[in-house]
């Protein structure tokens, strides 16, 4: 089974979220959103760091889409 350090650059996404690098969607986080959703059960079996890099992922795409709304206004 990989392990999330070989499917996600942690540190790219926590660079994101502080603003530093441009968001990337990446569609093995947004599968960990799906599955949050959908099968919480299977989320809570996720390591810590699984879920801290998910939370870096959201956050960055939180802020790419606020600064892409303030620049349409």
């Amino acid at each position: 089974m990989p392990r999330l350090e070989d499917l996600v650059d942690t540190d790219r996404l926590q660079r994101a979220a502080d603003g530093a690098l441009p968001f990337e969607r990446n569609e093995f986080m947004e599968r960990l959103i799906v599955m949050r959703r959908d099968s919480p059960q299977s989320f809570d079996g996720l390591s810590p760091a699984s879920k801290l890099a998910l939370g870096y992922y959201e956050a960055a795409q939180r802020r790419a889409e606020l600064l892409h709304a303030d620049a349409e206004r």
